[in-house]
């Protein structure tokens, strides 16, 4: 099969269907190599020194969060970032409303007591995944409204490719390239599903998953999915295993449940932490919890084109990006808390050697977790263990993004915004003020036993009251009650001789119908007392005895 040709070494089988849209790209690539064409995507016109610069000579950080930051996101447009970790919040930023603090203009939860693990935007960016340590990924607007829920799936059924939804905590997430309406998603299930958001819904509407494709080990049983990755024309998806393998799966006629090619031993046994393809399509570089960083050519994945070392992962969303041209790979280390610094380090892939060509310390004291290398802008976002984001640029080989807040002041504060934040409760001269609202009478006002004493409430003198009870007690409708029958009570009445006053009323039975025709001239009520009827008992006692 193809996979078992992957692994025993045989001739791969080229599962990337070339198209005009890689031609093109391919063609395009090849005139850069010959110096003839002319500036790469997502770079200002400007000479090839200058272009082949690392965009780092500048920083931002964007603030918020409180414990390490595990997922990043950038729109493809590049005007809106996500991020999420450990705190279990996601907040948003938006860099053309942003001033030179960086604030966050949204923070969501999307899972109530579950960490944020992947965030991708769709290729419109009007909408982003979330996916957390639940096994529900939901799906949100842009400005942070939820849109849809999807499904869990059935546990107990043995094939995962029979359940509707993820069944174990969900681990990555991706949109897909090209549609607005796909997602794919992995988990520790050991399945990558691919969602459709216009297809069917079961319970409360929540989304159904469209395919399943199973990651198995070499022994062919179940093994958790850690990551996942689109290839840039969708052509395939990558999934990474606890076992530390990295599995591809094309879609197309072949059976989603076995792979077109798989890298067994690309991690030697650790679970991959990321997998990233290049821009072009061509490469793929998997991250994982054996501290290196692979560089796969997907036309011979017998064995890795590079292996970059020394790249220590503490965390389970460690990845690595690759620049806009495809031709460099940056990636963050992990250190002890306070112990060391985080760095980022840049290699070319081109060149042979496994040495990093630049290493810049981003984090004292802390680890760099994820890293997004956004192809328009030419920035570099990188989240860090302390939950600070960093943003490195270059202000001659950058764009937008950063640059458009960097010199931006804050708006001007209102005199009346300074009043609402400040706790001091003096007025300011024209102002008008609740005088309940003031300090000395706050106490008096929530206090629940100076309700009683409250000098401004007047006291009503009731007088004396009927039957015991005070005149103010008594509701209004007892009042009305009372007024219209008199001060007549009916505790001490007999109930017996009430109803025999109307016996004699009904004797012409005028007020009988005729479902009693039947008993007429029966008495329905007893013409004696109870204790009328014990004497006469105890009379007749007495002459049986006397007898």
């Amino acid at each position: 099969e193809a996979g078992e040709a992957g692994e025993a070494g045989e001739e791969p089988v080229d599962h990337r269907r070339a198209g005009k849209k890689r031609a093109a790209a391919a063609a395009a690539d090849e005139e850069d190599d010959e110096g003839e064409g002319g500036d790469k995507v997502g770079f200002p016109s400007q000479s090839a020194t200058a272009r082949s610069a690392y965009p780092v000579s500048h920083e931002v950080n964007l603030n918020g969060h409180q414990k390490p930051v595990l997922a990043l996101a950038l729109d493809p447009a590049g005007g809106r970032v996500i991020s999420g970790g450990l705190d279990n919040r996601a907040r948003l930023y938006d860099f053309g409303g942003m001033d030179r603090h960086h604030r966050s203009f949204r923070d969501i939860e999307p899972e109530e007591g579950y960490p944020v693990f992947a965030l991708s935007f769709s290729p419109s960016g009007d909408r982003f995944v979330s996916a957390t340590a639940s096994v529900h990924p939901k799906i949100f607007s842009r400005e942070g409204a939820q849109l849809i829920q999807f499904v869990r799936g059935d546990m107990y059924l043995a094939d995962a490719a029979h359940t509707k939804g993820h069944t174990h905590p969900v681990t990555g997430a991706c949109w897909h390239p090209e549609e607005k309406e796909t997602v794919l998603t992995s988990a520790s299930d050991g399945t990558l599903r691919t969602w459709d958001l216009e297809g069917p819904t079961a319970l409360e509407g929540r989304l159904v998953c469209s395919s399943v494709m199973k990651l198995k080990n070499q022994r062919g049983v179940r093994v958790g999915a850690t990551a996942c990755a689109y290839e840039p024309d969708a052509v395939c998806c990558a999934g990474g295993a606890a076992d530390g393998s990295v599995q591809l799966f094309s879609f197309g006629a072949r059976s989603a449940n076995r792979p077109d090619a798989v890298m067994r031993d690309a991690h030697g046994g650790s679970e991959v932490t990321g997998l990233e393809f290049s821009p072009n399509g061509r490469l793929l570089a998997s991250r994982g919890d054996d501290d290196t960083v692979k560089v796969w050519d997907l036309r011979k994945t017998k064995a890795p084109l590079r292996t970059y070392t020394g790249v220590e992962s503490f965390f389970a969303t460690s990845n690595a990006a690759w620049s806009p041209d495809s031709k460099t790979l940056v990636a963050g280390t992990s250190v002890r808390k306070g112990q060391g610094t985080g760095l980022l380090k840049f290699w070319d892939v081109d060149a042979e050697g496994t040495e990093p060509a630049t290493v810049i310390g981003l984090a004292p004291g802390a680890s760099v977790i994820r890293v997004v290398w956004h192809d328009k802008l030419n920035q570099i976002l990188a989240s860090t263990s302390t939950g600070t984001l960093r943003l490195l640029y270059d202000p001659l080989i950058s764009r937008n993004g950063a640059l458009l807040t960097a010199s931006r002041e804050p708006r001007r504060a209102d005199p009346l915004d300074q009043l609402l934040r400040s706790k001091d409760a003096t007025p300011l001269v024209g102002s008008i003020m609740n005088p309940h609202a003031l300090p000395m009478y706050r106490d008096a006002r929530f206090n629940k036993r100076s309700k009683k004493d409250d000098p401004r409430k007047p006291k009503i003198d009731s007088g004396p009251g009927l039957d015991g009870q005070s005149a103010s007690s008594k509701k209004f409708m007892e009042f009305a009650i009372q007024g219209r029958e008199g001060s007549k009570s009916i505790k001490n009445q007999d109930s017996r001789a009430e109803l025999l006053k109307y016996a004699e009323k009904t004797k012409d039975g005028k007020y009988l119908g005729a479902s009693y025709a039947h008993n007429s001239g029966h008495e329905h009520l007893a013409t004696k007392t109870l204790e009328e009827e014990q004497e006469e008992y105890e009379e007749k006692m007495q002459e049986l005895l006397k007898n």
